[in-house]
């Protein structure tokens, strides 16, 4: 029987990932004394993102054994999708079915990547669907990592 989730941890993080997952794994997230050895993870965000290294530093950070993420070929599933093949991490992709669904393709997908029992979720910058995603794991009550875009400054 898996131990009950508490409500929910969402943390923005705009700094050092490893100091934010370290802090995760004092809590529930603390794999050892759980006997977890790797996480599974849904990966979220927009097509847009292509910050590769961003991307790479934080799943390094969270050592996953199951990646889960929405299969679009752009933005952060396919950076996902890359580094999980570079670093032999499984990968479940679930696609949306634009053709079956429409236009709530996007936020029906979103639903079935949650039934496949994620442990935390990663949500780097993106638009309504990113947002569809984190709300979705909010209610859920996965502890949900956001990655608020890097401000420049002038």
């Amino acid at each position: 029987m898996r131990p009950m989730r508490p409500r929910y941890i969402l943390r923005r993080w705009k700094g050092s990932i490893e100091e934010t997952v370290r802090r995760v794994n004092v809590g529930y997230f603390d794999f050892e004394a759980r006997g977890l050895t790797r996480l599974v993870v849904l990966a979220t965000g927009g097509r847009g993102y292509t910050d590769d290294a961003r991307i790479r530093r934080v799943m390094n950070s969270l050592q996953p054994g199951l990646v889960i993420h929405g299969d679009c070929a752009e933005g952060v599933d396919g950076l996902v999708d890359l580094w999980a093949y570079e670093t032999k991490v499984h990968v479940a992709r679930v696609p949306a079915l634009w053709d079956a669904f429409g236009s709530s393709a996007g936020p029906l997908r979103n639903e079935k990547m949650l039934k496949l029992s994620p442990e935390f979720v990663v949500a780097f910058p993106g638009d309504s669907g990113t947002a569809n995603m984190v709300g979705l794991a909010a209610k859920a009550r996965i502890p949900t990592l956001e990655c608020l875009p890097l401000q420049t400054s002038v």
